[in-house]
């Protein structure tokens, strides 16, 4: 038998990222649009945060995909998006005013609440590019 290796492990954990407790019918579907500061989209790794228990639930897009969806439990969440060849260009979901391209002085990080009720949540976008990570305010839960 094959021995896991940390990489393989942590990508096998990766490729099923939802407890086995929580039931499909506890899920809500979030979508959401990607843009990118260039002439094209790149292939992203987006990501949903949970802030109670930190469980990350992501999602690859393909190159020049400018729309996601995915499923999550019902909790509070934060949205990143990072470009899959480069983890150093990473978005996230904030303040920024998306109308004139111009981020805020101080972009604090937007929570979205997903509901149990709530089957359909529209939206998203985890667009902030231009924000550095050390001017983001992060919630604590």
């Amino acid at each position: 038998m094959k021995k896991l290796t940390t990489v393989g492990l942590i990508s096998f954990i990766l490729t099923f990222p939802l407890n086995n407790a929580v039931n499909s019918q506890e899920l809500s579907q979030v979508e959401g649009k990607l843009i990118y500061p260039s002439d094209y989209l790149p292939a992203m790794l987006i990501c949903a945060v949970n802030l109670n228990s930190r469980q990350r639930f992501c999602i690859k897009t393909e190159e020049e995909d400018s729309t996601f969806v995915m499923k999550i439990p019902y909790g509070k969440y934060m949205f990143s998006a990072e470009k899959i060849e480069d983890s150093t260009m990473k978005a996230w979901m904030t303040n920024i005013h998306l109308e004139c391209g111009q981020p805020c002085a101080d972009n604090p990080i937007q929570v979205l609440t997903v509901d149990i009720n709530n089957s359909l949540i529209s939206g998203i976008c985890p667009c902030d590019w231009y924000t550095d990570k050390d001017k983001l305010i992060f919630p604590n839960n």
